[in-house]
């Protein structure tokens, strides 16, 4: 465990450019083969944003209860409420 209290993990990247993820991040954090990530560079590390299928959106609005912004409804997307409340 780091000082930060959270576990690190060691990866390599090979002469393809691949990274792998280790198991026990992907379970946790949800993610699947083949699925889609956005990349980007933010102070000097790498950050990879899972991107939401719009098939998991469906009927997102109904599911809400409430009206929200849309800066609220992103906000609430990319924390991965959707995964509980609207996943069957």
């Amino acid at each position: 465990m780091s000082k930060r209290g959270r576990f690190e993990y060691v990866t390599t990247l090979s002469a393809k450019g691949q990274i792998v993820i280790c198991k026990s991040l992907r379970e946790k954090l949800g993610f699947q083969p083949k699925q889609k990530f956005k990349e980007y560079e933010k102070d000097g590390k790498i950050i990879l944003e899972p991107i939401i299928p719009i098939t998991e959106l469906g009927g997102i609005l109904k599911k809400l209860g409430k009206q929200r912004t849309k800066k609220e409804l992103i906000k609430e997307i990319k924390s991965g409420w959707y995964k509980t409340e609207a996943s069957p």
